[in-house]
């Protein structure tokens, strides 16, 4: 994003539905907020409010529950429980096409552009059903729009078709359409995600400034520097809950989001306690296992890759030693998740190389990496709901042809996870979160992986269950599995691994033995920003 000088203030600026509220007075207050999805509960009892005329930034791990909120808030999911008041008026029953028309605005995380319409027509749809749009005609919602285009750089673009945008241009239209409806307040869902360090800092000049000409902000970021850069307060979510809210500079001194994003021995130190009190038993950190240095099972160098023509990874080189654990970390949106995809070959490296078991795969088939004994337990475990365990189980088989192995490996999985064999007619769709992710493991397994990749092992997961699976994969990887294991929970992954690389906005910013970077201050940084 960048900040046009065209965008004159007051361009932008809502024109004061809510002009009773003053500054600083409560504009949405939300109570009770409880959201459930069976026996899930993705928001607990949360209580917000967000008051007018300044930028509130939500942080949290993955899955803690801030995208459920903005869409309990803005109509897309209803509450289990709860009341929102939006304006001192009651939202909570309301539709989303009612809320909009009150002031109230979104984007999206996932881009989802009227493809087949030209940018203008896309922003002019949000001038036409937002909060004046029952007063414009066709031809004065294009004029709002032209006038929002200018405002965040999109006015060379008009006339193109959604489909020749890249994501950078998409998440300018995201906000563009937002803008055009003339809110009050607008929530903020990543529109920095993917984005790169001048990008980013175009982004928060203009999120600013559109702040200051009187639009009140709710902005969900994983991009750590941006969001402490620009948030008045900070609240922050875990596993559903509220566990902190303040200002950015306590906020992220907080033993409980230090915990959330790196573990309890982290929020410890933080705490103050000195390296005596920090090494007691009851404190320590688990001492990394040792390895003898192995053969280089796989070599990535100088590899860039992205989607589309947007570039996420810059020049990354990693390499991973038979029979090592080696954990990849970094704060979320770093590019982890892309890069395992390029190993994979999900995605297409724009340049670099990738050589595994001294052969090069940089442009080999997804079937010959998986061949070759590269398996991907994605993020989001990707299980069939409808099948049982054991059918989920076999799909890890369908490239072997030794069929009279595959039952010998299936009760070999199942003495790993003994909940399995337990469950193995019960539907995949039916199980717990950490019974999925026991099943996307197994699934894996039965592929016989000479190198395991492993997405965000944690993700969504109580930390009993996570320990569990840790030790899991130490103990696979004792049996002779070699790991690259993706984690956001820093400590947990260091004291399972031998090394570890931490991957910063797409650029591997340093590599060491785990046992140092768990010692090392800086990958608070890395994580936090600060």
């Amino acid at each position: 994003m960048s900040v046009e000088p065209g965008g004159a203030p007051g361009n932008v600026a809502p024109g004061g539905a809510h002009a009773n509220i003053a500054p600083g007075e409560p504009l949405l207050v939300a109570t009770g907020i409880t959201k459930r999805f069976g026996g899930l509960a993705a928001l607990d009892n949360v209580d917000l409010t967000i008051r007018k005329g300044e930028i509130l930034g939500v942080l949290g791990p993955n899955g803690a529950g801030k995208t459920t909120f903005v869409n309990c808030i803005s109509g897309l999911e209803k509450p289990t429980s709860g009341r929102i008041l939006f304006a001192g008026q009651d939202i909570t029953p309301m539709p989303s096409f009612r809320i909009g028309r009150l002031g109230l605005a979104r984007t999206f995380q996932v881009v989802k552009p009227l493809r087949q319409l030209t940018v203008l027509d896309n922003v002019a749809v949000g001038a036409m059903f937002g909060r004046r749009g029952g007063e414009r005609t066709a031809g004065q919602a294009r004029a709002r729009a032209a006038e929002v285009l200018e405002r965040v750089g999109l006015a060379p673009r008009a006339k193109h078709s959604a489909n020749d945008l890249t994501i950078p241009d998409l998440k300018r239209l995201e906000l563009a359409k937002a803008l055009a409806m003339d809110p009050d307040l607008i929530f903020l869902d990543e529109v920095m995600a993917g984005l790169n360090p001048v990008e980013i800092e175009g982004a928060m000049e203009l999120i600013q400034s559109i702040n200051r000409e009187g639009v009140t902000l709710f902005v969900i970021e994983h991009v750590m520097k941006a969001i402490m850069g620009i948030s008045d307060r900070l609240v922050v979510l875990h596993f559903g809950k509220k566990i902190a809210e303040g200002e950015p500079a306590k906020i992220v001194e907080d033993p409980q989001v230090i915990e959330a994003y790196l573990g309890e021995r982290f929020a410890r130190r933080a705490q103050g306690a000195g390296r005596k009190e920090a090494l007691t038993p009851g404190g320590e950190f688990r001492k990394p296992p040792e390895i003898a240095a192995g053969e280089t099972l796989l070599e990535v160098k100088d590899l860039s890759s992205g989607y589309g023509d947007v570039q996420i990874l810059w020049d990354v080189s990693l390499e991973v030693k038979k029979g090592e654990v080696v954990a990849l970390i970094g704060a979320n949106g770093a590019g982890k998740t892309t890069l395992l995809y390029t190993i994979s070959q999900l995605l297409r490296p724009f340049s670099g190389s990738i050589r595994f078991a001294g052969e090069d795969i940089t442009n080999a088939s997804t079937d010959r990496v998986s061949g070759a004994g590269i398996v991907h337990v994605p993020q989001g475990r990707r299980l069939f709901p409808g099948l049982t365990i054991r059918e989920n189980l076999l799909q890890g088989t369908y490239q072997r042809t030794d069929a009279k192995k595959v039952d010998e490996d299936l009760e070999w999985v199942y003495g790993l996870m003994p909940r399995l064999k337990e469950r193995t007619n019960q539907l995949a769709g039916r199980l717990s979160g950490g019974e999925q992710q026991m099943c996307a493991i197994g699934r894996g397994l039965m592929a016989r992986p000479r190198l395991l990749l492993i997405d965000e092992l944690s993700l969504g997961l109580a930390p009993l269950v996570v320990d569990r699976l840790l030790e899991l994969i130490s103990h696979i990887n004792q049996q002779g599995t070699t790991v690259l294991l993706v984690e956001q929970d820093v400590q947990v992954a260091l004291e399972h691994a031998h090394r570890g690389y931490v991957l910063e906005t797409g650029r591997i910013v340093q590599s060491s033995p785990a046992a140092e970077l768990l010692e090392d201050p800086r990958i608070r940084q890395a994580y936090l920003g600060l």
